[in-house]
Order: C-alpha cells, then sequence, then structure tokens
C-alpha cells in the first residue's frame, strides 16, 4: 500500500536506547563475538515484489570484524511447482535474480542451492512464503534535540521522527513481522564547474537511516488488533532533504524461523549496516553444507511477503531551512556526482514524483 501521507502531531516522544516494542523490550546492545575465519554468510531473500531479487555471499575473516566478498559461486533457486532459475553475479560477492522462472508468490515454498567454486555445496530449509500481511499507518513529527558534549556545550539539532501504527489482523496461523526504514532523496550538482556544459544526471540514493534498529513483532506472543503507535525512526534533517526526500516503512512477513533469526541477532549483535560487518554468530542460519551438517553458516535465506508504506517531504513541508549542500563543494563531495553514494542510480524510482 503506498500512502503519500503527511500528518503531523506535534505530541513529545521520548526516543531512547531501550525501545518498548508492542509490550516486549527490544535492546540495542553492543556485542563483541569470537571470530573464526573462513565462515560463509549469505543475505538473501524472495519476496512477493516482481524482483529482481538479490543474496549475497561473503566469507568471514580472523583478524577483523569484516567479511570479504565471495564470488565464482553458483546460485540456484527452485519453487514447490518444479520451476529453476539461477542467480547471475553482478559485482563480486552479489548475486541478482531475474525472476523470469521463479516469482515471488505468496504460499510458495523456496529452496536454494549454492555451489562454490572449490566445489562445496549448501543448500537452504524450504521456506513457505507467508500470505498475509499486516496494515500500517504512517505519519511524522519534527522536534529539537538538545544534546551536551564532554565539556559541557549544549548544541540543537532538528529531527523528523516517524511513527508506525500497525493492525494486525486475526489469523488461523500467528504472524511474524519485521520492519525497516528505507530512504531516497535526489541529489545533484547544482553548481556544476563548467557553464558551457550541461551538468550529469541526478543522482537517486537509497539509504537506511538507522540499520541498527530490528523492529520486530511475535503474533505468537501478542494478541491481534491495534498495536500502540511505535517510533520507527528517529533523524538529523540534513543536507538530504534539499530536494524531494521519500521515506518508505517497509514490513515484511516471514516464517516462524526466519523471526527467530532476526530475533537471536537482536539479542547477540548491534548491527552496524547490515550483518556482514559483525555475522551473529548465535542466530541459527537456515543454510547447510550438504556433506558437512555441522559447520557454521551465518546468516538465512527468506521468503517473505512485503508491503510499503511511504510519504515525501518537499523543502517547503521543513521547519528549518536547507540550504544548497553543493554551493561551497563542501559535504557532500558534489564533484564526485553519482560515484561519491554507494547505493545510487542515475533512474529514478518508479514511485518518484515526475521532476
Amino acid at each position: 500500500m503506498d500512502m503519500n501521507f503527511k500528518a503531523l502531531s506535534f505530541f513529545s516522544i521520548s526516543f531512547v536506547l531501550m525501545t518498548v516494542l508492542f509490550g516486549g523490550c527490544v535492546e540495542l546492545i553492543n556485542f563483541d563475538i569470537d571470530r573464526t575465519g573462513n565462515r560463509l554468510v549469505i543475505d538473501g531473500m524472495i519476496t512477493n515484489s516482481p524482483g529482481p531479487y538479490t543474496l549475497k555471499l561473503r566469507r568471514t575473516t580472523e583478524e577483523e570484524k569484516i567479511s570479504d566478498p565471495l564470488s565464482g559461486a553458483k546460485i540456484t533457486i527452485t519453487d514447490n511447482l518444479g520451476n529453476s532459475e539461477q542467480y547471475f553475479e553482478t559485482k563480486d560477492g552479489v548475486y541478482k535474480l531475474g525472476g523470469y522462472s521463479v516469482r515471488g508468490v505468496p504460499g510458495r515454498s523456496y529452496t536454494i542451492e549454492i555451489e562454490l567454486p572449490n566445489g562445496q555445496t549448501y543448500r537452504s530449509e524450504t521456506e513457505q512464503m507467508p500470505t498475509i500481511l499486516a496494515r500500517d499507518s504512517i505519519y511524522y513529527e519534527f522536534d529539537t534535540i538538545t544534546t551536551v558534549n564532554s565539556h559541557g556545550s549544549r548544541s540543537e539539532t532538528e529531527v523528523i521522527r516517524v511513527i508506525r501504527n500497525t493492525s494486525v489482523p486475526k489469523t488461523e496461523n500467528p504472524l511474524y513481522l519485521k520492519w525497516e526504514v528505507q530512504e531516497t532523496y535526489k541529489f545533484s550538482e547544482f553548481d556544476f564547474p563548467d557553464p558551457f556544459h550541461m551538468p550529469p544526471p541526478s543522482c537517486y540514493v537509497t539509504e537506511y537511516p538507522d540499520p541498527q534498529a530490528i523492529h520486530l513483532y511475535d503474533g505468537s506472543e501478542l494478541a491481534s488488533g491495534q498495536l500502540a503507535p511505535m517510533p520507527i525512526v528517529e533523524r538529523e534533517i540534513d543536507y538530504t532533504f534539499y530536494q524531494l526526500h521519500f521515506i518508505n516503512v517497509i514490513q515484511y512477513s516471514m516464517t516462524r524461523k526466519g523471526h527467530e533469526y532476526w530475533t537471536q541477532v537482536d539479542q547477540v549483535v548491534n548491527r552496524s549496516g547490515t550483518i556482514f560487518d559483525i555475522p551473529p554468530a548465535n542466530a541459527n542460519s537456515n543454510i547447510s553444507n550438504i556433506e558437512n551438517p555441522d559447520e557454521v553458516v551465518l546468516g538465512y535465506f527468506h521468503a517473505a511477503a512485503t508491503d510499503t508504506t511511504r510519504f515525501y517531504l518537499l523543502p517547503a513541508d521543513l521547519p528549518i531551512h536547507i540550504s544548497n549542500p553543493c554551493s561551497r563543494f563542501s559535504t557532500p563531495d558534489c564533484q564526485g556526482g553519482c560515484s561519491t553514494f554507494d547505493n545510487s542510480s542515475k533512474d529514478p524510482p518508479y514511485y518518484w514524483l515526475q521532476d
């Protein structure tokens, strides 16, 4: 459900490190784990969206809390109707599924098989995509936050806080839900230094404003109905709001085991970017080595139904004036164009307003 919904509320909501989520506590924990190198890390999902679908493969290292891309794998997905399709590698460790033969359809089941360049083969347990989602609505409020540094100096920051309202339907089987927040904004090199040439095309940049937050709902423990309003992200109003700025709240309806995986991730690690940064050693994966089932594999392959609620902001909607970020070639590096941003495109997303 796409919503250009802009309701503004000015009541005060405390935003703290420990957040009460649907009556349960979700605590963001700095967790340091013992690392064992050369472990396979998998992050992949198929959804009911049109695709393409992405799967990432990496190997952990012993020296740092990082992992390296794993290239050259052969990855095949199969559904319960007997359809199969192979992923193709777009860059080191990143594989795409076009969705030509295998598409994400609620109610269908999916299995992936991964053959590494060294001949080892891994297979996922079968995941059945749920058929039911909850209903979300979102609104936002502006606030001014005062912080005090170690020297006693006070500073004020203007922020936007996004609040989610969720209605959970009564179902025969419990719903297991996860949310994430995604932003897309337009970035243009307005002060292009050569007046005799056309400036390069604008970039459309996609980012995750609070990747450490894991928002979950366990339908087996909490009743259906209208859930209490929940702040889902709070972020500074910065240069990314200089032009049109979309905020997307994405809901995933997943299997019980997939939800258990994210619950374990939330309990053992404070994410910093993605699961590849500090792979959760205690979170149970649904991937195993066919010849060596005792091998520890990190990550999970999901089959999830998904829905997105979104709204957009124009500069006129903001409580403060945002200056042109490229007027002084300061931050960001305006001369770098799209290459400045890791996840950018010169093509706007399908929901973008016509420029």
